[in-house]
């Protein structure tokens, strides 16, 4: 995957990569399961290489709240 999403991560202090796309709370992780199903999966018909996860305030908690972003990862060619 693209050096982007790593960069942006540390220069913004943005949780972990593993965080982002695949969150251990229960709250964050229905709501990127939601993303990956409606966006990835749509991108990834177009044969395009992407990973869709969501930056959440706290990626381990068990409340379901509206993400700060939704986080698309490019694989760079």
């Amino acid at each position: 995957m693209s050096g982007v999403l790593e960069l942006t991560r540390e220069r913004l202090g943005w949780p972990t990569r593993q965080e982002i796309m695949w969150p251990k709370g229960s709250g964050p992780r229905v709501i990127a399961d939601l993303a990956k199903r409606k966006i990835e999966t749509a991108i990834r018909r177009l044969n395009v290489d992407i990973h869709v996860g969501v930056l959440a305030a706290n990626p381990r908690s068990d409340k379901t709240e509206e993400p700060l972003a939704i986080v698309c990862d490019f694989a760079s060619n």
